[in-house]
């Protein structure tokens, strides 16, 4: 894969080579600005790891009011909401100008059980409960990205769903209850939290 594909809109790239293509191009290899139009702490660990400099702006949408029946159309909607909410409070005609390009990035992700979209548990019960109605079942993220150019106003954005056993964390639950038991026998007690 060469930084050219990446680019041209008529080359397709399978999301695991375009990751694989970030880590192999350097961050300073063009000259641009970053917006993470995000408050979630992993997504500025990845902008950050990979080496780049970058401010953040979370949107202040309200994502609930935003519904649309497929899981993949929801994520796009909530972060094209994301990036107008942003859009409306910068000063773009500036952005314009400036010889550099700023890109802003939002984004969106969801869970699909049983072919219901779950957003973000709102209580550790919920948490749970969504958790053991996974138990040996199957559920699928669905997650989106949206890049705007400001300069441009240019706009790409695409969605990746990803289906997510619990066969095995059901197994590492099973081997951490084992340890339990055995730290109990052992010790005459244990504490377990979730």
């Amino acid at each position: 894969m060469t930084k050219e594909s990446l680019t041209r809109p008529d080359s397709p790239v399978s999301p695991s080579e375009f990751r694989q293509s970030l880590g192999n191009m350097e961050a300073s290899a063009t000259p641009v600005k970053i917006i993470l139009g995000s408050s979630s702490m992993p997504r500025r660990k990845i902008l950050a790891e990979m080496g780049y400099e970058f401010s953040v702006m979370a949107a202040d949408i309200d994502e609930k009011s935003i519904r649309k029946e497929k899981p993949e159309d929801l994520v796009m909607a909530i972060a094209e909401a994301k990036a107008e909410a942003i859009l409306n409070r910068l000063p773009i005609g500036d952005y314009i100008k400036e010889a550099e390009p700023t890109i802003l990035i939002t984004g969106d992700q969801v869970v699909v059980y049983e072919g219901v979209i779950r957003e973000k548990p709102s209580s550790r019960e919920e948490a749970r409960r969504f958790i053991k109605d996974y138990s040996g079942g199957q559920c699928a993220t669905v997650g989106s990205v949206l890049v705007t150019n400001l300069k441009t106003g240019f706009r790409k954005g695409e969605w990746d769903r990803v289906e997510v056993p619990f066969v095995l964390i059901l197994y590492l639950c099973s081997f951490q209850i084992l340890v339990l038991c055995c730290m109990i026998l052992l010790n005459g007690s244990a504490e377990l939290t979730l």
